[in-house]
């Protein structure tokens, strides 16, 4: 299952993107952690699937779906 998260959210545009991007770059250094556990928690859930996920990081479903 491969979930498509910019697209629905970004609906306006390049723009609109690139500047949540940019917020993101300037949070604090723990928030960045949190953001970058997350995206890798997501890239492997994409890959190997829900169970080896939870196991893999010991999160909830409620972590990969959120």
């Amino acid at each position: 299952m491969e979930q498509i998260y910019l697209e629905s959210f970004f609906k306006s545009g390049y723009r609109r993107l690139m500047k949540y991007i940019s917020n993101i770059a300037h949070l604090d250094k723990k928030i960045q952690k949190v953001i970058y556990q997350r995206i890798d928690i997501i890239e492997f859930f994409q890959e190997f699937g829900l169970l080896a996920t939870i196991k893999a990081f010991k999160v909830s479903k409620s972590t990969i779906y959120s």
